[in-house]
């Protein structure tokens, strides 16, 4: 500061505080008159200290002076920031400020040489202390002590670099950016070339200082700019530098036509709404969109009760604290996941405790936090690394506070950094094999936790698991199921003796996996014109709101005589078998015992040989899958097959990762994100905003692309499916991690100049290497938290719910119910609309549904991050930094914050989706030895540094080699433990402490071995059920069907339709949470339509009136039609119903109908305030 005046007013102060990091002269607090001071040690007696020395009741002259002294006012006169330090006094109360002032002055100039002198001569030799070898260590010796030019010096000064004089051809001091006492002799241009960012040669101080012109490699001041670094250019007026890639594409000038492009397109929208009005159907598209926001809500993961007269609502929410081992919620894999998590707490806690410890019982802190008081970023309150970085005054500050870059340096430093080291070092090597052994213990330990808790929650639960065995090896002519179950049952009862209707030998039935895959679009087409039809029938919505509008009766028609033509005995079109069926048994202990007796895995088993092939022996294997994981559609793809189907696949997602590294994330760090780096800048601007939207976007769409490749491959069995998801993410996750970590470290090498961090990363004497690491493990921490742990998670909501849900509904209403823009314009935006029919006037139900439906619960990707996360962490293990614990510190919270974060998507947030296997866990724990091999990479690190490994004549690649070595060792180490000990693929019998019937499971689960298989719910509803009624009483195998006997499809989000009357009725009793977002949008939507309060009142009042008579479904109470049908007491809807006519043609029929239906409609009517002579309401 220009400071001497700023003493003014400390007389009355109480006590002072001063940051006595370099030594303070005990002439500072003996001079206090106001009160004793006895000082406990001199700063020439004693090391450098971090602790703040109370002076009690200092006097004006004491403080004065030494703020004075520091700041190099020998004569009174203004202190600048020539020597490095900064100065900060504060007015305190007391005295008459002129009084004050004068005293203070007279005082600095007074004592400020005598304070000097000590100084100097605590350090007679203040200077040019050694140079840095090629190895990065300090070089002392009187040889060493003399300036030469860019070559890293370090000093032993204490306060100030005037003592330092370069030689005149590289007159400028450039200060090292990882370390305060080493610096270099360079010239004006080199300044930058030694410290990125220190652009401006100061002439006066001969310091390379910053220049406030950002990304200015050469400034001639702070308004001019000289040069700019690669990748940016200067401005015409040399004022500021503009990213090259900015200007060539001419951002500004895209940004502005896109702007004006979307305001046209505005206006356009208002005009031509005005002029050409809304869709010609846009009240049935209205209708379809509101069914497809409840359908949303349906898809979520919840309760469903069947049982007739129970006073259970028919769908309950899930209470977020459900305890998931004994609740059947999507199967056993939920129950594993929540469980890993908590592992990864414990893991984490362990990591935290024993890397604070090392921090703290060793000397490190007091190296480290010196390195911190120069960065800015370490041990420093807030307060005081603001003041240290800028010089500024700070509120609050009391008196005044002496910071100098150059505190840490004195000629004792080097001995006190290595001794430190050693300690840190030999703590670090034992701390990190402890870390190891204990790991490696406990995560086998995990391992067989979690198979036994997959086992306890086969014992907890009734599974349609349980009840089935996998036929394998039949022929393709077998597909009549009666003759494959009267066969089955005969083989059985001979085997062992029993009778067909005996608990442990009957069977229930036969599920035939067909080859269907090259229809596979059509059949799904026939289920969904299926499930439409029973949602007309139950007056959900009108026949014209399907996919086959009108014609639907026709269309079943020919779907039906289609899937007759399947199951004839002769003809064309036959559907053949894939050889492959599941048996259903009718108890547990029929399985066991068909198992006992037949299974291919018991050497001692039965042969099963079908009649019709009787050399081709049938395979039987048990079943861990759930009747919603099996993938029907595959059944005809052989194991030969799906490995050629495999090697393409990976091909084809290595080919497209590699792809969007080299097109888009390399251009994105070359033109964008290394211009920033290599000017010591943060990233930002418009350019890298847009660029990191649509990065982000790019990544999402890889996502995407991995489950659409892995859906594809052929795979019989979801858990296979979800496994190559889960390993294929973990790899476009890690590539993208190692990417961030790459810029990082990038970024700090490019801020210095010294290069040879590197080749003494293996040792522990470089005080550049020690610095380095600091700030390398600071800006990891950084881009740990909160962005990595935490932004992205909190986001997910936003990106994947929020913004989709809107788009995809503004998309809808624009084309479907506005008709806002020209066709050509609607066509482009159909596009973006998933699941859009080609067709602009009509918008079935069906593709409203798929449309607005959410995200669906994916465990391979949340699984990515219990492993990405930690292994990151784990890569800090071989630094010397405080950030080392504290990210430890951070991956507990995150984890903590994880499981309840997690509890709400899956619950609340995300499709439902079934995990009924432990294979994804499996998968994961194998992906585990990779941080748990890390720490071993750590602890060779460590052990090749302090010596323990006695490897000191290695070549640093050697030594390299090593690390990675064990690395590798112990990642195949683990596997074969895992393998070993823990027997992911063995799946132990369990105890049968309950064996319910199969039909009383699946009044709990819904679904069944039949009404999954979509090509048996065909036959069962348009063949089995046209038979002959002799033919039809004859058929001996179960219906897919609920628990009426109806024929149903099991789909996620169409479990109402299981539901008996009753419960149907009662449906929608419980309603929205309050903890979905859409619950708060569709109100948005409604408010914005103007028909919410009418809803409402709507809703309530034929409640009121009518109570379990009307159907309270929000579609329903929406139509005003629909009500004036439930007045009328019609029992069918047809062409001539109220939806159908104009309200006045409504009313004749009305007058027409005898005992007072008329006047009863009047007075209904005048209740609801409803006007249903009105015309028809726009928009």
């Amino acid at each position: 500061r220009k400071a001497g005046t700023h003493c003014n007013a400390m007389a009355s102060s109480s006590s002072c505080w001063i940051h006595a990091l370099g030594g303070v002269p005990a002439s500072a607090c003996a001079a206090a008159p106001s009160g004793p001071s006895t000082p406990r040690r001199t700063a020439a007696a004693k090391a450098p200290s971090r602790r703040l020395r109370a002076c009690p009741r200092p006097s004006v002259l004491s403080v004065c002076t030494l703020l004075a002294a520091s700041a190099g006012l020998v004569d009174g006169s203004a202190g600048d920031r020539r020597h490095g330090h900064h100065v900060s006094g504060y007015d305190l109360q007391g005295g008459s400020r002129e009084t004050h002032a004068a005293l203070a002055k007279r005082a600095a100039q007074a004592e400020a040489a005598a304070v000097l002198a000590q100084l100097q001569a605590e350090l007679p030799q203040c200077g040019i202390s050694g140079q840095v070898g090629a190895s990065g260590f300090v070089d002392f010796g009187p040889r060493f002590q003399k300036p030469v030019c860019n070559r890293s010096m370090s000093t032993n000064c204490t306060f100030s670099y005037s003592a330092i004089k370069c030689p005149e051809e590289c007159p400028f001091i450039a200060k090292s950016k990882t370390f305060p006492c080493l610096l270099q002799c360079v010239t004006g241009e080199g300044c930058s070339t030694a410290h990125a960012g220190l652009g401006l040669p100061d002439n006066v101080s001969h310091l390379c200082t910053t220049c406030s012109i950002p990304n200015c490699r050469l400034c001639k001041n702070h308004q001019r700019c000289t040069t700019c670094y690669d990748g940016f250019v200067v401005s015409e007026d040399h004022t500021s530098c503009n990213l090259e890639i900015e200007m060539r594409i001419y951002l500004s000038t895209i940004l502005r036509v896109v702007l004006g492009f979307l305001v046209f397109l505005l206006v356009l929208a208002l005009f031509w709404s005005k002029c050409n009005g809304p869709n010609p159907n846009w009240e049935n598209n209205n209708r379809a969109i509101r069914r497809a926001m409840r359908h949303r809500h349906m898809t979520k993961v919840q309760r469903w009760c069947l049982k007739e007269g129970s006073p259970t609502p028919p769908r309950q929410r899930y209470r977020l604290s459900v305890n998931v081992h004994k609740e059947h919620i999507m199967g056993q894999g939920m129950a594993l996941f929540y469980n890993s998590l908590v592992f990864l707490m414990a893991i984490s806690l362990l990591l935290w405790g024993v890397t604070f410890l090392v921090y703290k019982v060793s000397d490190i802190e007091s190296v480290l936090g010196k390195v911190s008081s120069f960065s800015g970023t370490g041990l420093l309150n807030e307060r005081q690394m603001f003041l240290m970085k800028d010089g500024l005054e700070v509120p609050g500050m009391e008196p005044a506070i002496v910071v100098s870059p150059l505190e840490t340096c004195g000629h004792r430093e080097s001995s006190d950094v290595a001794n430190a080291m050693r300690t840190f070092g030999n703590l670090s090597f034992h701390g990190c094999w402890i870390l190891y052994v204990t790991m490696f213990a406990g995560s086998l330990y995990h391992a067989q936790y979690q198979q036994k808790r997959s086992l306890d929650y086969l014992n907890s639960n009734n599974t349609m698991a349980e009840y089935a065995v996998c036929l394998s090896g039949l022929p393709e002519k077998v597909t009549d199921e009666c003759k494959l179950k009267a066969w089955l049952q005969d083989e059985m009862c001979s085997a062992t003796g029993k009778k067909p209707k005996d608990p442990d030998a009957e069977i229930y039935g036969v599920s035939i996996g067909y080859n269907y895959m090259e229809i596979a679009w059509e059949v799904d087409c026939m289920i969904t014109r299926m499930i439409e039809k029973l949602e007309v029938g139950l007056k959900l919505y009108d026949q014209e709101m399907t996919t086959a509008g009108a014609d639907l009766g026709k269309v079943i028609d020919e779907d039906k005589q289609k899937v007759q033509s399947w199951f004839k005995e002769t003809g064309e079109g036959q559907l053949l078998s894939s050889g492959e069926a599941f048996l259903v048994f009718k108890h547990k202990v029929g399985k066991q015992t068909f198992l006992k007796n037949f299974s291919s895995k018991n050497p001692t088993s039965h042969a099963l040989y079908h009649f019709s092939a009787p050399t081709k022996k049938v395979g039987v294997s048990d079943v861990h899958i759930e009747p919603p994981a099996a993938c029907w559609w595959h059944f005809g793809i052989s194991t030969k097959s799906l490995s050629g189907r495999l090697v393409k696949s990976f091909a084809k997602m290595i080919t497209m990762i590699a792809l969007v590294q080299g097109l888009v994330v390399y251009n994105f760090a070359k033109y964008i994100l290394m211009p920033y780096i290599s000017g010591g800048n943060p990233a930002g601007g418009s350019m890298f905003t847009i660029a990191g939207i649509i990065l982000g976007w790019v990544n999402m769409l890889i996502c995407i692309q991995i489950w659409f490749i892995s859906y594809e491959l052929g795979f019989h069995t979801k858990d296979r499916r979800d496994s190559v998801v889960f390993w294929a993410n973990l790899g476009f996750s890690g590539l993208n991690v190692c990417f961030q970590l790459y810029t990082v470290v990038l970024q700090e090498f490019s801020l210095t100049s010294e290069s040879h961090c590197m080749t003494s990363f293996f040792e522990m004497r470089s005080l550049v290497r020690l610095a380095v690491e600091h700030a390398y493990a600071h800006d990891i921490f950084l881009m740990c938290g909160p962005g990595m742990f935490f932004t992205g998670y909190l986001l997910c909501p936003l990106m994947a719910g929020v913004v989709p849900y809107m788009w995809n509904m503004l998309l809808m209403k624009m084309i479907y119910v506005w008709r806002c823009l020209p066709t050509p314009f609607l066509r482009i935006l159909r596009m973006m609309l998933p699941w859009a029919p080609d067709d602009l006037d009509r918008y079935p139900v069906r593709r409203a549904e798929k449309g607005l439906e959410g995200m669906e619960l994916g465990l391979p990707w949340d699984y990515a991050g219990n492993i990405v996360l930690p292994s990151i962490c784990c890569s800090m293990l071989c630094l010397s930094s405080p950030w080392v614990w504290q990210v430890f510190r951070l991956l507990f919270f995150w984890s903590l914050f994880y499981y309840f974060w997690c509890r709400y998507m899956h619950l609340r947030f995300m499709r439902a989706q079934y995990y009924t296997t432990s294979r994804v866990d499996s998968m994961v724990n194998f992906a585990w030895g990779i941080p748990l091999s890390i720490v071993a990479f750590a602890t060779v690190v460590w052990g090749l540094r302090t010596g323990w490994l006695p490897c000191d004549d290695w070549e640093t690649w050697q030594k390299g080699l090593m690390c990675f070595g064990a690395f590798f060792l112990s990642l195949v180490l683990w596997m074969l433990s895992y393998w070993r000990y823990a027997q992911p693929w063995r799946h132990p019998s369990h105890v049968l402490k309950s064996d319910p019937s199969i039909l009383h499971v699946k009044d709990n689960t819904l679904y069944t071995w039949f009404n999954c298989n979509p090509v048996y719910t065909l036959k069962c509803k348009y063949y089995i059920q046209d038979l002959p009624p002799a033919e039809r009483k004859a058929f001996d195998n179960p219906i897919a069907s609920g628990c009426s006997g109806e024929v149903r499809f099991f789909e996620i989000g169409k479990e109402y339709l299981f539901l008996p009357p009753a419960k149907f009725e009662r449906m929608e009793e419980v309603q929205d949470d309050w903890m979905e977002f859409e619950t708060y949008l569709d109100a948005f939507v409604c408010w914005l339509e103007g028909d919410q309060g009418k809803v409402k009142n709507v809703q309530e009042k034929l409640r009121a009136k009518f109570g379990n008579e009307f159907k309270p479904v929000e579609m329903i109470a929406m139509e005003f039609g629909e009500v004036a049908q439930h007045l009328l007491g019609f029992e069918e809807h047809d062409d001539e119903g109220p939806a159908g006519h104009d309200r006045t043609e409504l009313r004749a029929r009305l007058m027409s109908e005898p005992g007072g239906r008329a006047e009863r409609f009047d007075s209904e009517i005048g209740a609801l305030n409803l006007d249903f002579t009105a015309p028809s309401a726009s928009p």
